[in-house]
């Protein structure tokens, strides 16, 4: 008989101990973070985890006892009370604590699509935008502005940009974005082969929204030189200066010219949630996508954000459509109504 190989602890009742030590550990670390001094990295803190690859291993919890000690006090401190709407956010006792069940189920339950599925459309409802809209969660918001702006690419081409791709391109395609946008954006824009000499900075008024003359300006000159402008990117929170494009003279321009609206909500698109600042994000139901995150405002573990795509189809076609592995469809057969519909497949 072949011996079983697995991966389970070769003592459990000590893994539940370590376990329950290392929860008591890092409630303690939440609960008392605001008295944390910040300690910078020592050389001492480093050399104990710059070593070479053990041929046997320390055992757990020796493991556990070098990051507790060389690891948690040298951490920024992002989870203190006071960094609301910081870049990581400042997370949460549970979100931890949801961090530990999801990654015990390891993400093999069927069941969790449909969590996937009910979150996003919570998302949509809170941020006002249309209920119909394909959603997808993605690792923060770069990946979720590379997402969008993917779609946005397949769509917006003028031919089919899986089967051919940037090479089958006959005019250049170019896009606009305010000179306050995210770098994010113009790495997305080199990844998805558009390469960045196709992003157009336009200038900023002095509120440092995009100005509306220069984008139009530089539309129709792209358009005269046998370019092809196929989207703009508005802001709603800026990194800088937390301004916020008028969303809504964005989108009358851009249905007006045939482009698709990408918005950056990553920064500031929770301000919907304000009865008093709402209106600054006006407009942002109108885009065609939108990218928010989960780990500013609202206090979610770092990293996780969202992609909102109102034409779900186009979103299905850029990511799933044409990829049919047969063993793609036998999970469609055993998951039945689980993946009875394409959306269900990550689009919300």
């Amino acid at each position: 008989m072949i011996k079983e190989v697995t991966l389970d602890p070769t003592n459990w009742k000590e893994m539940k101990a370590l376990s329950h030590r290392m929860l008591d550990d890092m409630m303690d670390y939440l609960q008392n973070i605001r008295d944390q001094p910040f300690i910078p990295i020592t050389e001492e803190a480093k050399k104990a985890i710059q070593i070479p690859v053990p041929v046997k291993g320390d055992g757990e919890e020796e493991v556990y006892n070098i990051f507790k000690e060389n690891v948690i006090p040298h951490s920024f401190q992002i989870t203190r009370p006071d960094l609301w709407g910081n870049v990581a956010g400042t997370g949460s006792s549970y979100g931890m604590l949801t961090d530990m069940v999801i990654s015990g189920i390891n993400s093999g339950s069927m069941f969790l699509m449909f969590i996937d599925k009910q979150a996003v459309d919570w998302i949509k409802e809170m941020l006002g935008y249309p209920k119909e809209a394909g959603g997808v969660f993605v690792s923060g918001g770069s990946e979720a502005n590379f997402t969008g702006l993917a779609v946005a690419r397949n769509a917006k081409a003028e031919i089919d940009m899986k089967t051919e791709g940037m090479q089958g391109v006959d005019r250049r395609m170019v896009l606009y974005c305010s000179e306050e946008t995210h770098h994010c954006l113009e790495r997305s824009v080199e990844l998805l082969g558009l390469g960045n000499d196709a992003l157009r900075w336009i200038k900023t008024d002095d509120e440092c929204r995009i100005s509306l003359n220069t984008l139009k300006d530089s539309i129709l000159r792209d358009r005269k030189q046998g370019y092809h402008p196929f989207c703009v990117i508005g802001n709603a929170g800026t990194v800088n200066t937390g301004a916020f494009d008028d969303l809504n003279v964005l989108a009358d321009l851009c249905i007006k010219e045939n482009l698709w609206l990408h918005v950056d909500g990553a920064f500031g698109a929770w301000v919907k949630l304000s009865e008093k600042y709402k209106h600054l994000a006006d407009g942002l139901e109108r885009a065609d996508s939108v990218a928010v995150d989960l780990h500013k405002w609202m206090n979610m573990p770092y990293g996780i954000g969202c992609t909102l795509v109102k034409d779900r189809l186009a979103h299905f076609s850029t990511f799933v459509y044409g990829h049919d592995a047969q063993y793609i469809k036998a999970t469609n057969e055993v998951a039945g109504e689980v993946l009875e519909a394409p959306w269900n497949l990550g689009l919300g």
